[in-house]
C-alpha cells in the first residue's frame, strides 16, 4: 500500500506553513544572534553625565584635560557598562571634553566603518563628513 502524504491539498498548505514558520523562527534567531536587532537608541544623556564624571575625576586627581575620552576608555575605566555604548561598540567614538575656539564645537565623533565620521555638534546638529 502506497500512501502519499502531499496528495491533499490541505497537506500540502499545512507543510508549507510548517515549513514557512520554520524559516521564520531560523531568520529570527540569526537576526537576534548575529547582532543585526540591536536597535537600542543610544543613552545621550548617561555618556555625558560619564565624561562630566570623568572630567571631575582627571580634576580631583590633578591630572591633566584630554580634548576628548574615547567611549572605550569611559568604559575600561567604570564610567559606563559596555551597553551603554549600544551601538558604538568596536567603533572609534570620542566625546569632546573641552572646547575649541569660538563658534559650534565637536561634541562627538564617531568613525563609521564605511570612511565617514558621524559627527554631533554641540548645537545638537549631525553631520556625517568624509574623513
Amino acid at each position: 500500500m502506497k500512501t502519499r502524504i502531499l496528495d491533499s491539498p490541505a497537506s500540502r498548505i499545512s507543510v508549507a506553513v510548517a515549513v514557512l514558520a520554520g524559516l521564520i523562527l531560523i531568520g529570527a534567531g540569526a537576526y537576534t544572534f548575529f547582532g543585526m536587532g540591536d536597535n537600542k537608541p543610544v543613552d545621550g544623556m548617561k555618556i555625558i553625565s560619564a565624561a562630566h564624571n570623568y572630567t571631575r575625576f582627571l580634576i580631583q586627581n590633578q591630572q591633566p584635560i584630554p580634548q576628548a575620552v574615547s567611549l572605550q576608555v569611559l568604559v575600561d575605566k567604570g564610567f559606563l557598562q559596555p551597553a551603554d555604548i549600544g551601538p558604538f561598540q568596536g567603533l572609534k567614538a570620542a566625546i569632546a571634553l573641552t572646547k575649541r575656539g569660538s563658534g559650534p564645537s565637536v561634541l562627538m565623533r564617531v568613525q563609521m566603518p564605511d570612511g565617514m565620521d558621524l559627527v554631533l555638534f554641540e548645537d545638537g546638529v549631525t553631520q556625517k563628513i568624509k574623513r
